[in-house]
C-alpha cells in the first residue's frame, strides 16, 4: 500500500517523523538476496570482460563518458575499467544482486560500466546540482543486464519455485527474444536506487580523484570527505555497512592527525 495508496503513504511519512516515531517505516523487514558473479549469469562472461579491456586499450571507452570529461577523468575511467574487467570474469565477485521476497522485487547491477556526472548548475551555484546518470551509455551494461532476465526465468522455472506458485509479471511471457528483452530493460530500468556513491572518489588527482587516502580534498584546506561519495567504485554489497567502516576509519585518521 505504501507504493499504491497516496493517502496511506503520506500518513506513514507523518507517523515516521512524529515523536515518538511510528508507522510502517519504523518496521524492520527481512532482507534476503543472492549476489552472483557474471560467470553464474551468462556463458559470455569472459567475452564481456575481454570487450571491456578492449574498450580501455583502444580508448573507445572515453566516448561513453559525459561530454567535456577532463583528461584526468578519462584516465581514471580507463583504470577503473581494467579493475572491472577482472571483476567481471572473477567467479567469486558479485556483479548482480537479486532480492527474494513475496511481492515483485528488483535486480541490481552492482558494477556498472557507464558513468554520469554531478555538476554545479551554471546558472545558479546555490541551486540543486545538475545530475546526469548516463545509464547504459556504455553498451556493455545492456549486455550484462539483459542476461539477468533469462537467468531469473530459469531460477523461477525450477520445480522448487514452481511449487510456490510463482507467476511472472514482468517482463511477461510475451517478451522472449533478445531485442524485446533489451527494450523492456531500457524502459523498466531505474537509473539509481538508494545507493548513491562515488562522486568524490578516493583516487589520484591525475585520475579524476577528489580525495587522497587521508580523506582530504585535493586543493582545499581543512576539508575531508567521509561518506559514500569517496568510494571509487560501487561495492558489491549494500553501501550502509561500508559507510559505517568509512566513518570509523575517518575517526581514526582525524584523531591521529590531531594527537
Amino acid at each position: 500500500m505504501l507504493f499504491t495508496n497516496e493517502t496511506y503513504l503520506q500518513e506513514s511519512i507523518e507517523a515516521f517523523y512524529a515523536t515518538p516515531s511510528g508507522g510502517p517505516y519504523t518496521l524492520s523487514l527481512g532482507n534476503t538476496a543472492v549476489y552472483l558473479p557474471l560467470a553464474n549469469i551468462t556463458t559470455s562472461y569472459k567475452d564481456i570482460a575481454s570487450s571491456v579491456r578492449q574498450q580501455a586499450a583502444s580508448g573507445e571507452a572515453a566516448s561513453y563518458l559525459p561530454a567535456g570529461a577532463s583528461r584526468s577523468v578519462v584516465n581514471g575511467y580507463l583504470a577503473q575499467l581494467k579493475v572491472l574487467a577482472a571483476a567481471l570474469e572473477n567467479p567469486t565477485y558479485p556483479i548482480f544482486e537479486a532480492p527474494f521476497q513475496g511481492p515483485p522485487g528488483v535486480g541490481f547491477l552492482l558494477k556498472p560500466l557507464s558513468r554520469g556526472s554531478v555538476l554545479l548548475d551554471p546558472e545558479d551555484h546555490d541551486a540543486e546540482p545538475v545530475i546526469t546518470y548516463g545509464t547504459f551509455e556504455n553498451p556493455l551494461d545492456m549486455d550484462i543486464v539483459a542476461s539477468f532476465v533469462p537467468l531469473m526465468r530459469s531460477v523461477y522455472s525450477t520445480p522448487t519455485m514452481r511449487a510456490m506458485g510463482v507467476v511472472e509479471t514482468a517482463p511477461g511471457p510475451e517478451v522472449q527474444d533478445d531485442e524485446q528483452i533489451r527494450e523492456w530493460v531500457r524502459d523498466a530500468t531505474v537509473a539509481s536506487f538508494q545507493h548513491p556513491c562515488c562522486t568524490a572518489a578516493m583516487m589520484p588527482r591525475e585520475m579524476g580523484g577528489v580525495v587522497g587516502n587521508d580523506l582530504k580534498v585535493f586543493g582545499v584546506k581543512g576539508l575531508r570527505v567521509a561518506d559514500a561519495s569517496m568510494m571509487s567504485l560501487l561495492p558489491g554489497t549494500h553501501t550502509s555497512a561500508t559507510c559505517y567502516a568509512i566513518g570509523e576509519k575517518a575517526a581514526d585518521i582525524i584523531i591521529q592527525a590531531w594527537s
